[in-house]
């Protein structure tokens, strides 16, 4: 099953690109999100990998480099990764709300 990435997820991974890069540097900030993403690719094999969110239907979340946690959902043609954010950030409050 392929994994798609929806647009929120990007524009979060670019907000922890440039708050790395903001405060270490732009090749860390690079690894760091790279490797996000690669991690990501890994529910094309283990898609049930992460748990299911109790709060919010067919969510599943799955904590990435230590620090981080991504929100994605199984479709029935595609796993699709909806956020991530760094776990010091009251994510589950944003994906109660939907935002």
């Amino acid at each position: 099953m392929k994994v798609r990435f929806r647009s929120t997820f990007f524009a979060d991974l670019n907000e922890i690109y440039n708050y790395i890069a903001d405060n270490f540097d732009d090749d860390l900030a690079k690894e760091k999100t790279d490797e996000i993403y690669r991690e990501c690719l890994t529910l094309e094999d283990s898609p049930k990998l992460g748990k299911l969110y109790p709060y919010r239907k067919n969510y599943r979340y799955l904590t990435v480099i230590k620090k981080n946690i991504v929100f994605y959902k199984i479709g029935e043609e595609a796993i699709v990764v909806h956020r991530v954010f760094d776990k010091r950030r009251d994510y589950f409050g944003v994906i109660q709300r939907g935002e």
